[in-house]
């Protein structure tokens, strides 16, 4: 059963990767995602059924100066000591970054027997609009999309 309305918030995401698409290939997501904070995210795996995601996801917050200097020169990212900078290098080297563009997402988070429910509304760059449902449970193993 749905609970009451937990919270809404407006998230702006903004993705790199190669010129040539290599993290995309790889089934890594690098970004940056700003709602309150700056949050810097790498998201390592895939979705092993459909609807269903086993990946390794690392976020750590960034100082807004820091995050506003990589978004104007994403190389600058390779100068930051952090755990997703480390897993990216691990896998990759330091391969010339490229800032793909912007998403941005509204997003209702409710309450859920055994978890919680997430709304999505992702608005691209053209004014386009998709949806998506995630249900999170607080038993990690049942943790998918809906």
């Amino acid at each position: 059963a749905l609970g009451k309305r937990l919270s809404i918030a407006r998230l702006e995401n903004h993705y790199f990767d190669t010129a040539d698409g290599l993290l995309a290939r790889s089934r890594v997501m690098l970004r940056i995602r700003r709602a309150d904070q700056f949050l810097l995210g790498l998201k390592i795996g895939g979705e092993p059924r459909p609807g269903f995601f086993d990946s390794l996801e690392l976020e750590e917050r960034l100082p807004p100066e820091t995050a506003r200097r990589i978004l104007e020169a994403p190389g600058e990212i390779y100068r930051l000591d952090s755990r997703p900078i480390e897993a990216l290098r691990e896998r990759f080297g330091t391969p010339a970054l490229a800032a793909l563009g912007c998403l941005r997402t509204e997003r209702t988070t409710m309450a859920a027997e055994g978890g919680t429910l997430e709304f999505d509304r992702v608005i691209f760059p053209d004014g386009a609009e998709s949806f998506d449902t995630f249900l999170a449970w607080l038993d990690p193993g049942k943790t998918g999309a809906v």
